[in-house]
């Protein structure tokens, strides 16, 4: 007898927002996903084992790790933030 086990990583679009990127300088969408690791039996989900927040900018395909209080303020509030290192909680970078 065999048992079939592992994990799976499931990606939930939750937001799209529209920020200045910190790495490309433009003016794109940034979708913010939910990601969440589950354990499986047989390929059948059973248990959540993690779950990140993820915001891409489409622009430049750069992808970031979101903590989860700053990913609910970005759900609640999308219009507070403008540029992506802000929703982030980062400094803001100096422009040239």
């Amino acid at each position: 007898m065999f048992i079939v086990f592992g994990w799976r990583t499931a990606a939930r679009r939750v937001a799209m927002l529209s920020l200045l990127c910190h790495v490309c300088r433009q003016q794109a969408a940034h979708p913010l996903d939910k990601l969440t690791k589950k354990f499986t039996l047989f390929f059948i989900p059973v248990l959540p084992l993690s779950t990140t927040y993820q915001l891409t900018c489409v622009a430049c395909g750069t992808s970031q790790p979101v903590m989860k209080d700053a990913a609910e303020q970005l759900i609640a509030h999308p219009d507070s933030f403008t540029t992506a290192a802000a929703a982030l909680g980062d400094p803001p970078v100096p422009t040239v």
